[in-house]
């Protein structure tokens, strides 16, 4: 099977979950023995050509100062792709405008990942940067036109979460029968509990800290990084020895730093950036206690849950978006009802007050994030809707 990807990142080039899942997803169809071609923005000095193990990658300069210009550049990398191309994957609404507007991709079937809605996500960061109401509802109108165009055109469209299958049908209509629910699951051979707590924190060099929180996300506005900062005094209160890591860069991280010397928590607090591979991610997430996820709005499915889960450790996390449909089976105890510094903080607290059960509960993380989400399901799930494109696709077409 021939599949090329649309995609706005890739991991290996801006880390973050919705970059993710289009990099494992080519990473594991090459694996295999399918021919995988993904086109994507540039970052950095990242080449306009990478033979990656076999993964095709073609990179295309862009700008969000520059939108127009940036879609003509990709247009024209993707008009000059060769080769067949029997499936193609979209996983943001811009990146599918430029398959969309390439009239040789317009008989290939395609398989539509909707993460997140664009709009919305573009209405938060306005709101939270006070930017005019005016370019939040303009802004947001022309992202949701894009995207709505996109999922029209897609044969299939894939949701990690029923509550991003209702905000699907909601925004945008899409009728039940063309969505498939797929649970994401992470890299079974990175992602699991390999080392002890007191090994794992040996090796970041973390000491003898009592308590140990750990967070990983964009620095972002929907993430409620802010609220999770700002419960520290009243945990520390309590228990003045207790640690918060924060893994991840993005626009707030100068907002966030403020927020720590203000409430001067530094000893307490520390911003990682960015960490620079799984395998570290892995440790970080064995070294911790607990890892926290104080998401304020759409949080579409949450990968970061299930791969500290995964690793056997305990998440403490907010009831937004799709992370009670994780936790809840799991465990209530430990889902935050509120967003707020106090709702976070007495929920961190409780936690705290029963580490006893912390060693069996560890173990139990494990288990059911190995029995849930375990074996590459999502992957090779993937890989079968793909497949079945072509036994109704009217041609090959060339790329």
């Amino acid at each position: 099977m021939n599949v090329l990807i649309f995609t706005d990142a890739i991991f290996i080039d801006h880390r973050g979950g919705s970059s993710r899942i289009p990099w494992e997803s080519a990473l594991y169809l090459a694996k295999a023995g399918h021919r995988v071609s993904i086109l994507t923005r540039a970052y950095g000095s990242s080449a306009p050509f990478e033979d990656h193990h076999g993964i095709f990658i073609h990179r295309y300069k862009a700008s969000p100062r520059q939108p127009l210009r940036s879609l003509w550049r990709g247009w024209l990398r993707a008009r000059s792709l060769r080769g067949d191309v029997d499936v193609i994957h979209i996983h943001h609404p811009y990146a599918g405008l430029i398959a969309n507007l390439c009239p040789r991709f317009r008989r290939i079937p395609q398989l539509y990942f909707f993460h997140s809605p664009w709009a919305e996500e573009y209405k938060i960061r306005c709101q939270f940067h006070r930017l005019s109401s005016l370019v939040g509802c303009f802004g947001g109108a022309v992202r949701s036109s894009i995207e709505h165009a996109v999922l029209r055109r897609a044969g299939r469209i894939v949701v990690l979460s029923q509550f991003m299958s209702n905000l699907l049908q909601g925004h945008h209509r899409i009728p039940a029968d063309r969505i498939s629910r797929i649970a994401g699951s992470p890299d079974p051979t990175v992602f699991r509990r390999s080392l002890s707590v007191a090994e794992a924190r040996r090796r970041l060099g973390y000491g003898e800290s009592p308590v140990i929180l750990f967070t990983i996300r964009n620095l972002e506005p929907r993430m409620g990084l802010e609220n999770l900062i700002g419960a520290m005094p009243f945990i520390l209160s309590r228990y003045p020895d207790t640690r918060l890591t924060i893994g991840g860069t993005g626009t707030l991280e100068r907002f966030l730093r403020n927020n720590i010397d203000a409430l001067a928590i530094g000893k307490n607090v520390t911003l990682l950036g960015a960490i620079p591979t799984d395998q570290a991610l892995a440790l970080h997430y064995q070294a911790a206690d607990a890892f926290v996820l104080p998401t304020r709005q759409l949080e579409g499915f949450g990968l970061v849950t299930v791969e500290a889960l995964s690793c056997g450790c305990p998440v403490i996390a907010t009831q937004v978006g799709a992370t009670p449909e994780i936790l809840k089976p799991l465990d209530t105890r430990f889902i935050i009802t509120g967003t707020s510094p106090q709702d976070i903080s007495r929920v961190i607290l409780d936690f705290i007050s029963q580490r006893s059960e912390w060693p069996a509960l560890r173990k139990r993380c494990e288990e059911y994030a190995a029995a849930r989400f375990g074996d590459n399901r999502f992957h090779r799930d993937v890989e079968a809707l793909s497949a079945s494109f072509l036994e109704t696709a009217p041609a090959k077409g060339g790329a």
